[in-house]
């Protein structure tokens, strides 16, 4: 009787040991540190735009305008700084005595954005083209 007793405390230690080995090898990822207030990630980044467009132009009428739409790929150097090229694309601005023209951009672009932590983000930017 004494020797089953034994057995079966030593097969209840070892499950219960058994047990918590296992527990202590679940893997727990390390949360990653919060990110700064405003800072975006660095990077390439697509980007669209779609807007209206009023053609102040001495040879057209008046009300000369169009839809434009437009996008470009630019790269974020870091969380204040960055840059991109874009294309835009006006539609059929009326000149008048049924004359139509569409007008293409192409810009070079830099941007200082201000490290504000709300929805909308402030920034400073300028370009060529």
């Amino acid at each position: 009787m004494k020797v089953w007793k034994a057995v079966l405390i030593g097969v209840s230690g070892l499950l219960a040991s058994a047990g918590a080995a296992a527990a202590a090898d679940v893997y727990a990822p390390v949360p990653a540190p919060p990110a700064e207030p405003g800072y975006a990630a660095q990077g390439f980044y697509l980007r669209g735009d779609a807007g209206w467009s009023w053609l102040d132009w001495s040879a057209a009428e008046e009300g000369a305008n169009a839809p434009i739409a437009g996008g470009g790929v630019g790269y974020q150097w870091g969380p204040m700084f960055r840059t991109d090229l874009r294309f835009d694309y006006g539609f059929n601005y009326d000149l008048g005595h049924g004359e139509e023209a569409s007008i293409g951009t192409a810009t070079v672009n830099a941007y200082i954005d201000m490290p504000v932590d709300f929805v909308l983000k402030p920034y400073v930017g300028a370009g060529v083209g």
